[in-house]
């Protein structure tokens, strides 16, 4: 996940398709690892659309997809509002 977002930050495309590819696959047992999670949730919108969108996302439970995104949503609404209320 890491390197994911390393290769976001440095807008390395090769990098960033290969971890797509292991992204995916291994998507289920990265909602196992709490690290991995805050991770997930550092990505920008488009990045984390684009995972969650993969054809090739491996999910057994669907449950789990559906609380992820609304932990990501929540999570973004917490950062708008803090930077709201800071520049007031």
């Amino acid at each position: 996940m890491k390197l994911y977002l390393d290769a976001v930050e440095h807008d390395d495309t090769k990098i960033l398709e290969a971890c797509t590819i292991v992204l995916t696959e291994r998507f289920e047992e990265i909602l196992t690892q709490e690290m991995a999670v805050e991770h997930l949730f550092e990505l920008g919108v488009d990045n984390f659309i684009a995972v969650i969108r993969a054809d090739s996302l491996n999910l057994v439970h669907e449950e789990a997809l559906v609380d992820i995104v609304r932990r990501y949503i929540n999570i973004r609404d917490a950062v708008v509002k803090k930077a709201k209320s800071a520049e007031a």
